[in-house]
C-alpha cells in the first residue's frame, strides 16, 4: 500500500473514532437528563380570629405532622390539647428573631429566612405527611425584612421602588415551594382573618371576613377554611374547595373532632 493510501486510511479511521466519541457523548448527555415528576400535594389555608381554633384544627390532620410555629401558643396547643402527641413535631420558627434594635431585627430576619429554608430541606419536615406553617403573617414579615436588608432599607422606611415587593413575594414563593416539595400529602397554612369593606358613595355597604393576604401562601391554596368560635362551639366553614367541590359553602361543627368533622365523610384514610 502506498504512503498516500495509508494516510487516507488513517484519516478515515480517525474520523470514524471522532464520530463514535461524539455519539457516546450525546448518549451520556441524554442519560443525564433527570425528569422530576410533580407529586399531588394538597394545600390548605385556614383563617380565623384569635381564639377561633386555627392551630387546633391544623394539627388534627391525620398522619405525621411537622409544624413550623410562628405563634407562641402552638406548643401550648400541642401539649394541652394533643397531650404532646408524638406524631406531631413543633419547631420554633421565630427562634432567631432579635428585635433589640432595628439593625439586629433586619439581620435576624434574614437569618430566620435561611433557617426556614434549611428546616424545610431536612427531617422532620422532609417526609412528613403534613407540614404546618402556623401564622404565615410572620413568615411574610420575615420575607419583607430580608428584602429590605438586601436592598439597604430600614425596617420601617417607605418604598418608592414598588418592584421590590416582587422580591419579597419571591422569598414567600420559595418557602411555599420548599414546603410543598417536602410534604408527602399536604401543606397547611394558618393566617388571621381581616375585615374587607366594600364602599359606595362614601358609605360601607358590605363587610366581609377574609383571610389576610399573604401572597404565595394564599394563591397556592386548594382549600380555604374559615374557623370560628361561637360561645365555645368551634365551626369550620369551607369557603372554597378545589379538592372536594361538594364541600364548598358548607359549615361544620368541629368541636373535639377537627379534621374529621369536615373531611371525614369524603376522605378514606
Amino acid at each position: 500500500m502506498s504512503n498516500i493510501a495509508q494516510l487516507l486510511k488513517k484519516a478515515e479511521e480517525k474520523k470514524e473514532e471522532q464520530v463514535e466519541v461524539k455519539q457516546e457523548e450525546a448518549k451520556q448527555e441524554t442519560q443525564e437528563v433527570k425528569v422530576s415528576e410533580q407529586r399531588p400535594v394538597e394545600v390548605y389555608l385556614i383563617h380565623g380570629f384569635k381564639g377561633s381554633g386555627k392551630t387546633t384544627f391544623a394539627l388534627s390532620f391525620p398522619g405525621n405532622i411537622a409544624c413550623l410555629a410562628f405563634d407562641v401558643s402552638t406548643a401550648t396547643v400541642h401539649m394541652r390539647y394533643y397531650k404532646g402527641d408524638k406524631r406531631i413535631t413543633v419547631v420554633d420558627g421565630s427562634a432567631k428573631i432579635d428585635s433589640s434594635t432595628p439593625k439586629r431585627y433586619l439581620e435576624s430576619c434574614e437569618e430566620s429566612y435561611n433557617y426556614i429554608i434549611e428546616l424545610l430541606s431536612n427531617p422532620p419536615f422532609v417526609g412528613a405527611d403534613y407540614i404546618v406553617l402556623d401564622n404565615v403573617d410572620k413568615v411574610q414579615q420575615i420575607s419583607e425584612m430580608t428584602m429590605r436588608l438586601r436592598n439597604g432599607l430600614s425596617p420601617f422606611q417607605g418604598i418608592s421602588n414598588l418592584n421590590l415587593w416582587k422580591e419579597r413575594n419571591l422569598y414567600n414563593n420559595f418557602i411555599n415551594i420548599k414546603a410543598v416539595r417536602a410534604a408527602k400529602k399536604g401543606v397547611i397554612y394558618t393566617v388571621y382573618t381581616e375585615i374587607s369593606e366594600l364602599m359606595k358613595d362614601g358609605e360601607i355597604i358590605e363587610r366581609k371576613e377574609v383571610p389576610k393576604w399573604v401572597e404565595a401562601f394564599t394563591l397556592s391554596a386548594d382549600d380555604v377554611i374559615a374557623l370560628s368560635n361561637e360561645k365555645g362551639v368551634f365551626y369550620a366553614t369551607v369557603e372554597s374547595s378545589k379538592l372536594y367541590p361538594q364541600l364548598t359553602g358548607k359549615k361544620f361543627n368541629v368541636t373535639g373532632v377537627g379534621w374529621k368533622g369536615v373531611y371525614g365523610q369524603v376522605v378514606k384514610i
